[in-house]
């Protein structure tokens, strides 16, 4: 009984911060003239879009967020991303930023916040798809399961692997663009963890460093047992993958990542 306690004050204490956030760390506004590509629609028509910096570099990296659309704070975080590049220059390296790969889900998200369980609603794309688990891979099931809280939960991964249009679309877009490293934003578990390969490794435990989020090494995110994941496709594609688990479900957490992202992108060029 007090752990039950415990967790009801624990969901009312994070949806009073989350009320906070959302109503002062808000959207920046999008600059004009930006480098914008369009990859295409979701299951309800809305377009999905990209921002290119820099052009014709050998390193292409691309930072992500709104893979499940109730990760608001990751969107928020990617347009703070967009005006800090915004009229800069970068020798050696391509920057593309896709503020959110899940805008269905991230329109039910803000109709309905959920601020006091958890910031559920708007996780799944509009057909109930884990996006996350709806990657072309070896391991592809159309049923899975993820950690809600202490919760493991059953989700619906699809009838295939790329069944839904966005997880097809991020798909076409990395190979058309020749990206060669991915950061995939999520929130709220304060972790970080990579794909196999020497270069992701080492960027994911340069986040680590100056974040100082937990490293989930190979081992656990196996124990997790996830399939169809973009870490996965990314891995059997030849893509250096790291994923970053924000502080927070509806802030930016722009404070934090800062001075990790600037340093993932100065990695290369400086």
């Amino acid at each position: 009984m007090l752990k039950t306690l415990k967790g009801k004050v624990g969901d009312f204490v994070r949806g009073f911060h989350g009320l906070y956030q959302n109503k002062f760390d808000k959207y920046l506004m999008l600059p004009e003239g930006l480098a914008e590509i369009s990859l295409g629609y979701s299951n309800e028509d809305r377009e999905i879009f990209a921002y290119r910096f820099g052009a014709d570099a050998k390193i292409k990296i691309l930072f992500m967020g709104g893979i499940h659309g109730n990760e608001v704070g990751t969107i928020k975080l990617m347009y703070k991303l967009i005006n800090y590049l915004h009229g800069k220059r970068f020798l050696g390296v391509e920057i593309y930023v896709l503020p959110c790969l899940n805008p269905d889900g991230l329109a039910e998200a803000l109709e309905s916040p959920d601020y006091f369980s958890g910031g559920r609603y708007g996780r799944f794309n509009s057909n109930k798809v884990d996006l996350n688990r709806n990657f072309k891979t070896s391991s592809f099931e159309p049923e899975n399961h993820w950690f809600f809280g202490d919760k493991n939960v059953s989700v619906y991964c699809g009838e295939s692997g790329f069944s839904e249009p966005e997880s097809k679309l991020l798909a076409n877009f990395v190979k058309d663009h020749g990206i060669s490293i991915l950061y995939s934003f999520h929130s709220r578990g304060k972790e970080i963890m990579g794909s196999r390969d020497d270069l992701a490794q080492k960027l994911t435990l340069d986040f680590v460093e100056k974040t100082g989020y937990k490293y989930v090494p190979e081992e656990s995110w196996r124990k997790m047992g996830q399939t169809g994941t973009i870490k996965e496709w990314c891995e059997e594609n030849g893509v250096s993958y790291i994923e970053i688990e924000s502080a927070t479900r509806f802030g930016s957490d722009w404070k934090n990542q800062k001075s990790a992202i600037i340093g993932a992108i100065k990695y290369h060029y400086g």
